[in-house]
This record gives C-alpha cells, structure tokens and sequence, in this order.
C-alpha cells in the first residue's frame, strides 16, 4: 500500500483552501452589494418622508448606490423598489451624479436611461444649468419651466456647444415637436453651438421614441411613422437635416425587426432614396450609430462603411464612425482608425474629420501650428502631418456633409 505524506498533500489542500476562500468571498460581495443596495433604497424612502432633506440625504444614497454601477442599472433599481412619483425625485439625483461623473452635458445624457418619465436626464440638464449659471435650484426640473423662461435660458447657454445641445433636449422635452424648438434654437445660438441645440431636439426626440435606448413607456407623443424610415428627417429645412440624421438610426430601430442583416439593408437602402447633402448626412448617421465599434472591434467597424457601394457614402459613413470618437478626446484612436483605410479618398476624408474635431473640441484655429501637436497622437505621423496640411488648405466644415468635395469621378467609384 502506498503510503501519502502530509507534505504531498499541504500544497494541493493550500490550493483547495485558497479557492473555497475565494468562491466564499465573490458569494459575500453578491450578498453584501444584494443588502447594500436594499439598505440604501429604504433609507430613500426614509429621506423622501421630509422632502427638506430629500436633497441632502438622497444624495448620499444614491452616491453610495452609484459605486459599481452606471446610472441606468441605479434607475433600474429604483424603478423596481420606488413608485413613480418618488423614483422620479430621486431619479433627478442620479442624473446630477451622471453630470458629475461624465463631465459634460452629452455624455451625462448617454448614461441615463429614460426611467421614471425621463428623470435621469431632467437631473442632469438641471446639474449642467446650476454648473453654468450657479444660484439656480439644483432640483430644477426643465419640464417644469415656461416657455419664456425657457428662451431665456437659450440665450444664455447657447453660446457653448454642450450647454446649448442640453437647451435642444430642453426644448423638445417641452414642446414635443419640431419647429418651436428648431425656431429658438435659430434665435438664441450661432455657428457650432447652433448645430449642437439641433441635435439635442433630434436627439432627445430619437432617444424618446427607440426601443434601442430602453426608452419606452413614457407618455410622450410618438412622433415617428414606422412606415417611412426617413421620418422625421426628410420633412424638416435643409439646414436642420445633419443633426437630424445623426440620430435616425435610433429611431429606425423601433421599425425594423431585429434580424440585423435585414435591419442594416433596410437603413442602407433608405440613405440611397436620398440625394446631396442629404445622402451625405444620412450616411454619416449610419457611421455614427456604430461608432462604439471603432474601440472595441475596430475591423467590424471598417466593414460597416466598407459595405457601401459609392466611395462617397463609405467617406460620409466613416465621418460619422471617427468623429464623435475624436470630440470625445480620444484623437489619437481616431488617427489610427483612419491609418486602416486604404482607399486615399476616403481616407482623405476620415482624418480630416479627426483633425476637424480636435480643431473644435480645443478651439484653436486651422492652422499648422495649432494642430501640429495631433500628429504626435498617430502612429503614421508623417501621414498625419500630410492631412494636417490638407485641412488647413481647405477646412471646409463637415456639418455642411462631404457633398462640397464630390466630383463626378469619385462619384463613378464604385466597390
């Protein structure tokens, strides 16, 4: 009979021991975030007894709620465990600390969920007003202003493009329509900031109708028509159709089914009934409803626009696949998406949309020696400094679409 020392057994019973002590703690921490977060949610209820310190205590909570999770799983939990008047109030909280963690207006909205008739996000336009204009009530709730206090707020705010991007979703939070809200926009703004109230309306109105942001069951109007998938976009002026399209992807997710090869044909084939400017835009909305895919699966994203037939329609789509990636401070992502395009054409376009970006998010002119220092960002600088010098020769804006840079050729460039 074989005999066993304990010494062969010490190290695999150790290791047996350290994974029983691991497999206890992961159990104890779902456990312990299960009770922490029931704890938190009945001392909600306990703050929303006295709304004096509603403010004051909820804020607490939903801070010590916030710690592992986004704004949309502590709306979840809320909307689960409050009714909807309470969960509202507090919701306005979650939307404060979204601002707060984001740093900024768009963002912030992109975390929230629309849960609790849009409370998440009321909050968070609430928390970049107080931000900006400091003394107003931090619970303010823009649903709640007039109209003429509304249009005051435009003309304060407007004259930077965040603030006035959280004015449009303002707008059509309390108007839900169109041509009011585009009307104070045209007034209260101009240039960049006057194309960011655009597409806070569009924004706020596809974020509102679309299954795709969990948006459903709030009492707002649809407005959309499920049987004409450039609804509303091809109804509105000229100058309103790029912020329109940016978003109505969004919007055709509700319409279409879920099979996405037909979901992706169904978009395509809705961008080519248009024409110019238009096309241009909507292509771009197409690129911009992928463009988380650049981060994560950046070959993915490249086939998106490469399934394009016209080289025309794969540059406007790779605008909207680089662009928001480049505004959001991460240029040099964007750069070296732009280094996989083969096609000189396209490529033109994607890094001159990039450049273009950083130009705005850091307000420097277009000039070499404010966007030389991109460059330092790409992997193939000498590429780069080539696409610096080409935007500077011709910084034509990208909100007007790619269609001021056709020719018949490119336009004859088929896949």
């Amino acid at each position: 009979m074989t005999r066993i020392s304990v010494e062969s057994l010490r190290k695999p019973l150790s290791i047996l021991a350290l994974i029983v002590a691991a497999v206890g703690l992961v159990v104890y921490a779902f456990l312990a975030t299960g009770s922490s977060a029931e704890a938190s949610i009945e001392r909600l209820r306990e703050c929303l007894v006295d709304p004096s310190l509603v403010l004051a205590c909820g804020t607490a909570e939903v801070q010590a709620l916030s710690e592992g999770r986004t704004p949309q799983e502590v709306m979840a939990l809320l909307s689960k465990n409050l009714p909807q008047g309470e969960c509202h109030t507090i919701g306005h909280l979650v939307g404060q600390e979204a601002f707060r963690r984001a740093g900024e207006l768009e963002g912030a909205i992109e975390l929230c969920s629309y849960a609790c008739t849009g409370a998440c996000v009321h909050g968070a336009i609430g928390q970049a007003i107080v931000t900006e204009l400091g003394g107003v009530d931090a619970d303010i709730d823009p649903e709640h202003l007039s109209e003429e206090d509304v249009a005051e707020i435009a003309e304060r705010l407007c004259v930077r493009r965040g603030m006035c991007h959280g004015v449009g979703h303002i707008l059509f939070q309390i108007f839900n329509e169109f041509e009011e809200p585009l009307r104070i926009c045209d007034s209260s703004s101009r240039g960049g900031a006057r194309e960011h109230c655009y597409r806070g309306i569009f924004m706020e109105h596809a974020d509102t109708v679309s299954t795709h942001n969990l948006l459903l069951g709030t009492d707002r109007i649809r407005l959309s028509d499920a049987d004409d998938l450039l609804y509303p976009c091809t109804t509105v002026a000229p100058q309103y159709q790029h912020a329109c399209f940016r978003y109505l992807p969004r919007v055709q997710h509700d319409s279409l089914v879920d099979d996405t090869a037909i979901a992706q044909r169904a978009r395509i084939e809705a961008c080519e009934r248009t024409e110019g400017g238009a096309r241009s835009a909507c292509f771009e909305g197409y690129g911009f409803f992928h463009y988380s895919m650049v981060r994560r699966d950046p070959e993915g994203a490249a086939r998106v626009c490469n399934e394009l037939g016209w080289a025309t329609d794969r540059a406007a789509c790779l605008l909207g696949l680089i662009y928001p990636i480049a505004d959001g401070g991460n240029t040099m992502i964007a750069l070296n998406f732009c280094e996989r395009v083969t096609s000189p054409y396209e490529q033109g376009v994607c890094y001159h949309g990039a450049i273009e970006a950083e130009r705005y998010r850091e307000n420097v002119p277009a000039s070499v020696a404010a966007l030389s220092h991109v460059c330092a960002l790409a992997r193939d600088a000498v590429r780069c400094e080539e696409a610096v010098l080409s935007y500077v020769s011709d910084p034509w804006d990208t909100v007007y679409g790619i269609s001021a840079v056709r020719s018949p050729e490119i336009d004859k460039t088929i896949k």
